[in-house]
């Protein structure tokens, strides 16, 4: 059924269906009614339904690795570069570098909006 709905089909009709009742559909799909059998309407309402309970907001932090996610904890605290490297035993470049990462898959640009974003998933 989910690779069905991915497909983007038109309709869905079971082999059961009488003869008639495939022309009555093919008629209904020519004037832009969708064809679904009682079956494969009752089968997609309940994967929507699954579907929509399984869906959570996603958050722009999740795409950022265990130490970007360190990195961006300590610079929305106020930390500086030198400190953060102190900090994780790395040198300043590799945090300048997990920041210019982090803008870049957060799209920002400053650390404002670092601060801004940082409040936003706070709650």
């Amino acid at each position: 059924m989910r690779e069905i709905l991915r497909r983007g089909i038109d309709g869905y009709l079971l082999k059961q269906n009488l003869p008639e009742q495939l022309a009555d559909e093919l008629h209904r799909l020519k004037a832009g009614i969708p064809p679904l059998s009682p079956d494969i309407a009752t089968a997609m309402l309940a994967y929507m339904a699954e579907a929509r309970s399984a869906t959570r907001p996603f958050s722009p932090l999740e795409s950022l690795s265990r130490r970007e996610r360190e990195i961006f904890d300590g610079l929305t605290a106020g930390a500086s570069r030198n400190a953060l490297a102190q900090r994780f035993g790395i040198s300043h470049h590799t945090v300048a570098t997990h920041t210019r990462s982090i803008y870049h898959k957060l799209e920002i640009s400053t650390r404002a909006e670092l601060g801004m974003l940082a409040a936003r998933a706070s709650g």
